[in-house]
Protein backbone atom coordinates (compact mmCIF):
# COMPACT_ATOMS: atom_id res chain seq x y z
CA UNK A 1 0.00 0.00 0.00
CA UNK A 2 1.32 3.49 -1.10
CA UNK A 3 1.00 6.21 1.37
CA UNK A 4 -1.57 8.63 1.55
CA UNK A 5 -0.78 11.83 -0.18
CA UNK A 6 -2.49 15.24 1.47
CA UNK A 7 -2.20 18.44 0.63
CA UNK A 8 -3.46 21.49 2.64
CA UNK A 9 -4.29 24.61 0.75
CA UNK A 10 -4.57 27.33 3.48
CA UNK A 11 -5.33 31.24 4.84
CA UNK A 12 -1.93 32.12 5.09
CA UNK A 13 1.50 30.69 5.92
CA UNK A 14 1.57 30.75 9.30
CA UNK A 15 -1.14 28.58 9.13
CA UNK A 16 1.50 25.61 8.47
CA UNK A 17 0.66 24.95 12.17
CA UNK A 18 -2.61 23.04 11.11
CA UNK A 19 -0.07 20.03 9.55
CA UNK A 20 -0.28 18.47 13.15
CA UNK A 21 -3.23 18.48 14.08
CA UNK A 22 -4.49 16.56 10.25
CA UNK A 23 -1.98 14.32 10.90
CA UNK A 24 -3.57 13.51 14.14
CA UNK A 25 -6.84 13.53 12.78
CA UNK A 26 -5.92 11.51 10.25
CA UNK A 27 -5.09 8.45 11.86
CA UNK A 28 -7.62 8.74 14.15
CA UNK A 29 -10.39 8.57 11.91
CA UNK A 30 -8.43 6.03 10.15
CA UNK A 31 -8.80 3.54 12.20
CA UNK A 32 -12.97 4.90 12.55
CA UNK A 33 -13.10 4.16 8.48
CA UNK A 34 -12.20 0.97 9.01
CA UNK A 35 -9.31 0.92 6.75
CA UNK A 36 -6.87 -1.92 6.74
CA UNK A 37 -3.57 -1.89 8.09
CA UNK A 38 -1.50 1.30 9.48
CA UNK A 39 -1.85 4.49 7.72
CA UNK A 40 1.06 5.54 5.75
CA UNK A 41 0.95 8.83 5.96
CA UNK A 42 3.45 10.96 3.20
CA UNK A 43 4.26 14.48 4.00
CA UNK A 44 1.63 17.10 3.92
CA UNK A 45 1.94 19.38 0.83
CA UNK A 46 1.26 23.35 1.81
CA UNK A 47 -0.24 26.03 -0.38
CA UNK A 48 -1.23 29.25 0.22
CA UNK A 49 -4.30 30.24 -1.44
CA UNK A 50 -5.02 33.94 0.45
CA UNK A 51 -8.36 34.31 -0.35
CA UNK A 52 -8.12 33.78 -3.60
CA UNK A 53 -10.36 32.01 -6.38
CA UNK A 54 -10.39 28.49 -4.42
CA UNK A 55 -11.04 26.44 -7.15
CA UNK A 56 -7.97 27.87 -8.75
CA UNK A 57 -5.98 27.17 -6.23
CA UNK A 58 -7.33 23.62 -5.82
CA UNK A 59 -6.87 22.68 -9.52
CA UNK A 60 -3.25 23.67 -9.05
CA UNK A 61 -2.68 21.87 -6.25
CA UNK A 62 -4.48 18.54 -7.65
CA UNK A 63 -2.09 19.12 -10.87
CA UNK A 64 1.01 19.64 -9.31
CA UNK A 65 0.86 17.38 -5.75
CA UNK A 66 -1.40 14.78 -6.81
CA UNK A 67 -3.27 14.52 -3.60
CA UNK A 68 -5.20 11.84 -2.30
CA UNK A 69 -7.20 14.71 -0.31
CA UNK A 70 -7.13 18.03 -0.18
CA UNK A 71 -7.45 20.39 3.07
CA UNK A 72 -9.23 23.34 2.78
CA UNK A 73 -8.53 25.89 5.37
CA UNK A 74 -10.14 29.31 6.16
CA UNK A 75 -10.19 31.15 9.03
CA UNK A 76 -13.90 31.79 10.03
CA UNK A 77 -12.61 35.58 11.77
CA UNK A 78 -16.11 37.87 11.50
CA UNK A 79 -18.48 35.85 9.46
CA UNK A 80 -20.42 32.89 11.15
CA UNK A 81 -19.05 28.94 10.33
CA UNK A 82 -21.89 28.27 8.21
CA UNK A 83 -21.18 31.43 5.92
CA UNK A 84 -17.65 30.68 5.67
CA UNK A 85 -18.02 26.92 4.89
CA UNK A 86 -20.72 28.39 1.96
CA UNK A 87 -17.99 30.09 0.59
CA UNK A 88 -16.07 26.97 -0.33
CA UNK A 89 -16.61 25.10 -3.16
CA UNK A 90 -17.74 21.26 -2.65
CA UNK A 91 -14.95 20.06 -4.72
CA UNK A 92 -17.39 16.84 -5.93
CA UNK A 93 -15.16 15.62 -8.13
CA UNK A 94 -11.82 15.06 -5.25
CA UNK A 95 -11.70 14.29 -1.74
CA UNK A 96 -11.39 17.09 0.19
CA UNK A 97 -12.49 18.23 3.91
CA UNK A 98 -13.01 21.94 4.98
CA UNK A 99 -11.02 23.04 8.47
CA UNK A 100 -12.34 26.07 9.75
CA UNK A 101 -11.45 27.17 12.67
CA UNK A 102 -13.56 29.57 14.43
CA UNK A 103 -12.26 32.76 14.66
CA UNK A 104 -8.48 31.57 13.60
CA UNK A 105 -5.98 28.79 13.63
CA UNK A 106 -4.69 29.80 17.31
CA UNK A 107 -7.53 28.57 18.62
CA UNK A 108 -7.06 25.46 18.13
CA UNK A 109 -3.68 25.53 19.41
CA UNK A 110 -4.73 26.65 23.08
CA UNK A 111 -5.24 23.24 24.51
CA UNK A 112 -2.10 22.35 26.16
CA UNK A 113 -0.11 24.10 28.86
CA UNK A 114 3.06 21.80 28.75
CA UNK A 115 3.26 21.96 24.75
CA UNK A 116 3.37 26.05 24.99
CA UNK A 117 5.59 26.01 28.55
CA UNK A 118 7.84 23.77 25.78
CA UNK A 119 7.61 25.96 22.94
CA UNK A 120 8.49 29.37 24.94
CA UNK A 121 11.99 27.64 25.87
CA UNK A 122 10.81 27.23 29.35
CA UNK A 123 8.85 23.99 30.13
CA UNK A 124 9.60 24.13 33.78
CA UNK A 125 8.14 27.74 34.29
CA UNK A 126 5.59 28.17 37.13
CA UNK A 127 3.71 31.58 35.72
CA UNK A 128 0.02 31.14 35.08
CA UNK A 129 -0.79 31.04 31.71
CA UNK A 130 -4.54 31.34 32.14
CA UNK A 131 -5.55 28.83 28.87
CA UNK A 132 -9.22 29.17 28.19
CA UNK A 133 -11.35 26.03 29.21
CA UNK A 134 -11.66 23.67 25.86
CA UNK A 135 -15.30 24.21 25.62
CA UNK A 136 -15.41 27.82 25.49
CA UNK A 137 -11.91 28.25 22.90
CA UNK A 138 -14.57 29.35 19.94
CA UNK A 139 -15.59 32.79 21.83
CA UNK A 140 -11.89 33.74 22.19
CA UNK A 141 -11.91 37.03 20.50
CA UNK A 142 -8.55 37.14 19.58
CA UNK A 143 -6.77 33.80 19.79
CA UNK A 144 -3.80 35.01 17.58
CA UNK A 145 -2.88 37.80 20.36
CA UNK A 146 -3.62 35.56 23.29
CA UNK A 147 -1.90 32.51 21.95
CA UNK A 148 1.59 35.16 21.81
CA UNK A 149 1.07 36.70 25.02
CA UNK A 150 1.02 33.02 26.77
CA UNK A 151 4.10 32.17 24.75
CA UNK A 152 5.86 35.68 26.03
CA UNK A 153 4.84 34.83 29.85
CA UNK A 154 5.50 31.06 29.47
CA UNK A 155 9.12 32.03 28.88
CA UNK A 156 9.58 34.31 31.71
CA UNK A 157 12.11 36.87 30.21
CA UNK A 158 12.02 40.53 31.54
CA UNK A 159 11.82 43.12 29.30
CA UNK A 160 15.35 43.64 27.22
CA UNK A 161 16.77 42.05 24.03
CA UNK A 162 16.32 38.65 25.07
CA UNK A 163 12.76 39.34 25.45
CA UNK A 164 12.69 41.26 21.60
CA UNK A 165 14.52 38.23 19.73
CA UNK A 166 12.01 35.98 21.61
CA UNK A 167 9.36 38.58 19.80
CA UNK A 168 10.33 37.68 16.47
CA UNK A 169 10.81 34.25 16.61
CA UNK A 170 6.71 34.14 17.46
CA UNK A 171 5.53 32.34 14.17
CA UNK A 172 8.14 29.34 14.78
CA UNK A 173 6.80 29.01 18.20
CA UNK A 174 3.45 28.73 17.38
CA UNK A 175 4.38 25.90 14.93
CA UNK A 176 6.33 24.32 17.47
CA UNK A 177 3.24 24.54 19.82
CA UNK A 178 1.49 22.25 17.82
CA UNK A 179 4.24 20.09 17.49
CA UNK A 180 4.55 19.48 20.59
CA UNK A 181 0.92 18.73 21.27
CA UNK A 182 0.80 14.78 21.84
CA UNK A 183 -3.01 14.93 21.90
CA UNK A 184 -5.48 16.92 19.91
CA UNK A 185 -8.99 15.20 21.95
CA UNK A 186 -9.76 18.92 23.63
CA UNK A 187 -10.94 19.82 20.22
CA UNK A 188 -13.75 17.13 20.17
CA UNK A 189 -15.45 20.10 22.51
CA UNK A 190 -15.66 22.15 19.18
CA UNK A 191 -18.22 21.92 16.84
CA UNK A 192 -16.13 23.79 13.96
CA UNK A 193 -13.39 20.95 14.83
CA UNK A 194 -15.96 17.95 14.77
CA UNK A 195 -17.39 19.01 11.76
CA UNK A 196 -13.81 18.99 9.87
CA UNK A 197 -13.33 15.70 11.70
CA UNK A 198 -16.66 14.44 10.03
CA UNK A 199 -15.72 15.96 6.42
CA UNK A 200 -12.30 14.12 6.55
CA UNK A 201 -13.58 11.13 7.99
CA UNK A 202 -16.07 10.73 4.57
CA UNK A 203 -12.78 11.65 2.35
CA UNK A 204 -11.48 9.22 3.81
CA UNK A 205 -13.76 6.68 2.72
CA UNK A 206 -13.58 7.85 -0.52
CA UNK A 207 -9.79 6.82 -1.01
CA UNK A 208 -8.74 3.82 -2.65
CA UNK A 209 -5.07 3.31 -1.96
CA UNK A 210 -4.08 0.28 -3.94
CA UNK A 211 -0.69 -0.33 -4.63
CA UNK A 212 1.40 1.74 -7.26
Amino acid sequence: MRPLRITLLADGASDKALVPIIEWQLRRSWRRVGKPGDLLLGPIGFEVHGGSDLQRAFDRVIERDRPDIVVVHRDAESVSRAERRRQIPDFENHPSAAAIPVRMTEAWLMIDETAIRKAAGNPNGGVALELPKSARIESVKDPKSDLRRMLEVASGLPAGRRLKRFRRDLPARIHLVADYIESFDPLDELPAYREFADELGRALERVSLASG
